[in-house]
């Protein structure tokens, strides 16, 4: 049996979002190109024009779902039981930061992210197609 690539499969998790958020600036804000960035938090405090008037999505932490974890995880095949491995399920931490010359003008970009995200409190392919493929919601 294949493991799935859970380290692909969170790029493509935070890709998604970065992409989606990237639209919504485009048609609120009416920004030219994509101004959403994927960033870590280590900043060498030097001005960089390229993130400037931008936001950044941060991953802050990931963990193991341990609720998750100890259902039974039997299924009958035929007179016998069957072991199969769990589902691997984990909560994963981002943060969104906005950066501009202009304080304001970064409080309303964040105050946007947050209106986006309470608008779309969830992605399944009903509602977005583009979800990458092996994503349920």
């Amino acid at each position: 049996m294949m493991r799935p690539n859970y380290w692909s499969m969170l790029f493509h998790s935070l890709h998604f979002l970065k992409e989606k958020l990237n639209t919504h600036f485009k048609n609120s804000v009416r920004w030219d190109e994509g101004k959403v960035i994927l960033s870590s938090l280590s900043d060498t405090g030097k001005p960089d024009p390229a993130t400037s008037d931008c936001v950044k999505l941060t991953l802050i932490n990931i963990c193991q779902e341990s609720s998750l974890k100890n259902h039974n995880m039997r299924s009958r095949s035929g007179s016998d039981f069957e072991r199969k491995a769990p589902k691997q399920s984990y909560n994963v931490d981002i943060m969104f930061s906005a950066h501009s010359g202009n304080y304001e003008e970064s409080l309303k970009l964040l105050s946007e992210t947050i209106n986006y995200f309470q608008s779309n409190h969830y992605f399944d392919h009903s509602i977005a197609p583009d979800l990458p493929t092996g994503f349920e919601r």
